[in-house]
């Protein structure tokens, strides 16, 4: 029974190792997501929606990347909560805001990108910054979802074994 909580805590330090890594490297992106909206603001006439989206994810990213890796509390004021309920309402809002900035770039998948007087135009470069940035969202939680099944899966055969 040792070996196996010996192997639950392992995994859990290596997911939370995993997880302020990610954070941290994906500080870079955030910024960069804010820097194109903002630049590009009023580029995209067939949705308009789309700098903004960038704008508003690359924030509430940094934001909730300051709560999760900058806030230290006191045992006096845990109060023995496990979860924050600003972390929690920031990450609902960001999957909220997700889901609404896939619709908006989706809905709209290859824009005209030559003619601006176009209703159907969008800045290039803010088009594909934004298809690219949320694709790669779901690459990257595919790679983790796929690295923490096999990590659970190495840490269960290694705590059978040890047992047997």
């Amino acid at each position: 029974m040792e070996a196996i909580a010996a192997g639950f805590w392992g995994f859990l330090v290596s997911l939370l190792t995993a997880m302020a890594f990610v954070s941290l490297a994906s500080i870079p992106l955030q910024i960069a997501m804010i820097v194109i909206g903002a630049k590009y603001k009023d580029d995209c006439p067939v949705e308009e929606m789309i700098p903004i989206y960038l704008i508003v994810a690359g924030a509430a990213s940094l934001f909730a990347n300051c709560c999760t890796c900058g806030v230290k509390y006191n045992q006096q004021e845990n109060d023995g909560q496990t979860v924050n309920p600003l972390q929690a309402l920031v990450q609902f809002f960001l999957f909220a805001w997700f889901i609404c900035g896939n619709v908006w770039i989706y809905t709209n998948y290859e824009p005209n990108y030559t003619d601006p007087s176009s209703l159907g135009y969008c800045h290039k470069t803010l088009y594909l910054f934004a298809f690219w940035a949320t694709n790669s969202a779901y690459i990257l939680h595919g790679f983790v979802l796929v690295c923490f099944c096999c990590l659970g899966t190495c840490t269960a055969a290694a705590g059978v074994a040890q047992v047997v």
